[in-house]
């Protein structure tokens, strides 16, 4: 600690305040104009419902749409449908006074025709439905949640400068933050966990720099917002006892913090009639084996981090040299970074049910960025070979979240309607048609294209608003920069001039993270079909089995690399019938309904038929794997193979479970890229890098 503090003393004072409020207005527009101004989920229809029953009945009531509580009227009283929000009614608080304000603007709109929950196809079929009063009442509810991850970019740029950060390197650590992590697609949803990333942010920054005071506001704040952070406690009482001496009075005011965050929670249970502790949340349990878990949140094609925010994960996987670099924050953000993965990973619904990428560690993201500052710090001092990856993977992590702001994060669930039976958890998403490959409403899922698309008179008055905001945005972000002192041309000192030596160990590096699915490739082998479907669709998953002449039948095995209970669904029509060591596994369906059975099984090969109605027509087998949270994913393809089970195929397998073994690898050789002092030689500490302060 002592460290830190002294080294915050002597490379500068404060962050230039006038650039802090610059960056927050910068980043605001640019939310406001990425906003997709709806609701998706009904996680976010209880936020907007008690905001709205707050505003507009004075009641902390929640009224869903078409789930209205049964009344004493209609002879029954018992009713299903919870009163009030499950959620934390900090985000509904925060809400209202922007529904409250929008009221005399909205009133002039229609109430909607048909009550139905946001994100659900709309029951005329029309593809440009009406906008309603509700509707826009909800896009000004998503307001608040654009303000306060542009504040969490805030606090990052202050409490990195405030340790001795270039006030350049954490501009920079920002705009990762801002453009690169989940916060820009989740920056206009009501979903509580951007909230929750403010206060955890607020957290780390007050425990590390001692701010007692900000510790027990910031931690408050946190656990009355996601009760579950309690047990991000150890971590930082271990941090307080080994930095802090003596440390009986930062104890006492963790206890402190603890105590009122705890109480808030329970006093709020206690008023909406749940459980004092657990709340709603009583049915729900920590069920998701842990190393499943992880692997899901981490490297799942559905739900991984590396793939819907590769910034995130490149931050995850720096972690280690803050650690060792800077040990009194490294060391606080790897705990709360390891407790928050694993608390999540073992969660029943690890995926976060219908959502874009793992949004259950949503508030993990400006912890995942802290070791990016002090990269940005020693920027020339890094090989060219790295320099030139890290930008690479910031850069396409910016293209996946602005993609991600303008894709319905719903999109598969026409797609995939009859398989999920309409409940996202008991179902859930499949990877191959999911967010990454269903189709959307076609145009940007953005409330300013609805807008556009629903007012053609007041689309004059559209274009100045969305000129405006673009302009401010602009304008802020060029007053930021020169708040600080930056100029465009000092940009080029982020580009990477990499040595040919580093480039080729670069090359490398990808390559052997491209082997495995490379490998997996060469060792599959079709097996020849009947000549009377050669030219038919036909799913890649079976490729390995082997046919029967008249094309109505497949036989192979099927390896079960865990054992366990395992689910299996099909879906679409005609139906077909699967038979698994000789019992039948699932019989055919009607009207497209997918049917399933638990099966006990073992680790090894087992015996598979399928038989289809059609000739050459088979469904996709679908599985979830034992604890794993119900999470539906079609059979991978080296799983199924021929009657004989060749050698081929049994390396298939092997390189499918240990292929993890060499991404480590390669991310270990990427990481440990030979530092070429001669590269940076002549080169001059510009100011992105040295920064003033």
């Amino acid at each position: 600690m002592a460290q830190v503090q002294t080294q915050a003393n002597s490379t500068g004072t404060s962050p230039p305040c006038r650039a802090a409020v610059a960056l927050f207005l910068a980043i605001s527009c640019l939310y406001l104009l990425l906003a997709r101004g709806r609701i998706t989920s009904i996680d976010e229809w209880h936020v907007y419902g008690t905001a709205e029953s707050l505003v507009e009945r004075g009641s902390w009531e929640l009224r869903l749409p078409g789930a209205e509580p049964a009344s004493a009227e209609d002879g029954n009283t018992k009713s299903t449908v919870r009163r009030f929000s499950r959620y934390s009614p900090i985000p509904s608080l925060l809400a209202a006074p922007f529904i409250r304000a929008a009221l005399p603007l909205v009133n002039r709109w229609p109430e909607p025709a048909v009550q139905k929950f946001g994100g659900l196809p709309d029951p005329s079929g029309s593809t440009n439905p009406p906008l309603t009063r509700r509707d826009l009442l909800q896009a000004v509810a998503t307001i608040p949640s654009a303000v306060i991850t542009a504040a969490t970019g805030v606090v990052i740029f202050v409490g990195l400068v405030r340790l001795g950060v270039a006030v350049g390197a954490a501009l920079a650590t920002v705009l990762v933050f801002a453009l690169g992590t989940l916060a820009l697609p989740y920056s206009g949803s009501l979903y509580v966990q951007p909230v929750a990333a403010f206060g955890l942010i607020g957290v780390v920054f007050s425990v590390v720099r001692a701010r007692d005071a900000w510790m027990v506001i910031s931690l408050w704040f946190l656990l009355s917002v996601r009760l579950e952070c309690v047990f991000l406690a150890p971590a930082l009482a271990l941090h307080l006892v080994r930095y802090r001496q003596p440390a009986a009075r930062p104890l006492a005011w963790l206890c402190v913090a603890l105590a009122a965050g705890v109480g808030t929670n329970i006093a709020i249970n206690c008023l909406r009639g749940d459980p004092l502790l657990v709340g709603d949340y009583g049915g729900e349990a920590f069920t998701t084996p842990v190393l499943l878990g992880l692997h899901g949140l981490l490297f799942s094609p559905g739900k991984g981090l590396i793939w819907f925010a590769p910034a995130a994960a490149l931050g995850l996987v720096l972690m280690p040299s803050l650690f060792r670099g800077v040990p009194p924050v490294g060391q606080l953000a790897a705990g709360i970074s390891a407790t928050l993965l694993i608390m999540s990973a073992c969660w029943w619904t690890w995926h976060g049910g219908w959502s874009w990428g793992p949004r259950l560690i949503l508030p993990l993201m400006p912890v995942l960025v802290l070791p990016f500052g002090w990269v940005f710090q020693s920027w020339h001092e890094r090989s060219g070979g790295i320099r030139c990856l890290i930008v690479g993977i910031i850069l396409v992590s910016i293209a996946v979240q602005i993609r991600a702001a303008m894709t319905d994060p719903t999109g598969d669930r026409t797609a995939m309607g009859m398989l999920l039976g309409g409940n996202e958890n008991e179902s859930i998403y499949i990877p191959q048609v999911g967010p990454w490959g269903a189709a959307t409403q076609g145009s940007p899922d953005l409330f300013v294209c609805r807008l556009w698309s629903a007012m053609p008179r007041l689309r004059p008055a559209l274009t100045v608003i969305i000129v405006g905001l673009a302009l401010a945005c602009a304008s802020f972000t060029w007053f930021t920069l020169h708040s600080v002192q930056i100029r465009l041309v000092h940009l080029r000192e982020l580009m990477p001039r990499p040595r040919p030596i580093e480039l080729l160990g670069l090359a490398l590096a990808l390559l052997v993270t491209a082997a495995p699915p490379l490998v997996s490739g060469l060792l599959h082998q079709s097996a020849p079909r009947p000549a009377s479907i050669i030219d038919r669709e036909f799913p890649r998953q079976y490729d390995g089995m082997s046919w029967e002449r008249s094309g109505r039948r497949l036989i192979g095995k099927l390896y079960i690399p865990l054992k366990g209970d395992y689910l299996f669904y099909q879906q679409g029509w005609p139906g077909t019938q699967f038979i698994l060591d000789s019992r039948p596994l699932l019989q055919g369906v009607e009207a497209g309904i997918s049917a399933k059975l638990v099966q006990s099984l073992d680790v090894g090969f087992h015996k598979l038929e399928i038989e289809g109605s059609v000739s050459g027509h088979f469904n996709i087998l679908y599985w979830t794997t034992p604890g794993n949270a119900h999470y539906k994913e079609p059979i991978p393809r080296c799983y199924l193979a021929g009657p004989g089970a060749a050698w081929r195929e049994r390396a298939a397998i092997a390189v499918e479970n240990w292929n993890w073994i060499v991404w480590v690898l390669a991310v270990v050789g990427l990481l440990y890229l030979p530092v070429h002092p001669s590269c940076c030689a002549g080169e001059p500490r510009g100011r992105i890098v040295a920064g003033q302060k």
